[in-house]
């Protein structure tokens, strides 16, 4: 696999703050000069990047997810009180599994999926 160059970095971070589309990345790279299979590269690698940043982002929802819902077990567990336990179970719960499920969709929506 290629190493990410640091410039294309730089290119990278300013396309995903802008939203931009495969086709207007391609036109500005050929504009810079770039071949068409240097293109072709950097488009690779910059939605390899973007997958893996939904990926990481996923894996910390999921964590996330699973250390509250861990909280939520504890604090039912230790009763401190018929309504807490309540709050606990009910609510804290369904708002864990919920930040777990996010991350979920995020790590397994598949690779590719990216906006680019």
């Amino acid at each position: 696999m290629k190493e990410i160059n640091a410039t294309y970095v730089k290119f990278f971070d300013g396309w995903k703050s802008n939203n931009l589309s495969s086709e207007l990345i391609m036109q500005e790279l050929s504009l810079k000069g770039y071949s068409n299979t240097e293109v072709e590269e950097i488009i690779t690698l910059y939605k390899k990047k973007c997958d893996n940043d939904r990926m990481t982002k996923g894996f910390i929802m999921m964590g996330a997810g699973a250390f509250l819902g861990f909280i939520s077990c504890v604090c039912v567990l230790l009763d401190f009180g018929s309504l807490m336990r309540d709050i606990f179970l009910y609510g804290l719960t369904s708002v864990s599994v919920i930040i777990a499920m996010a991350g979920l969709y995020l790590v397994f929506e598949g690779p590719g999926n990216a906006k680019a």
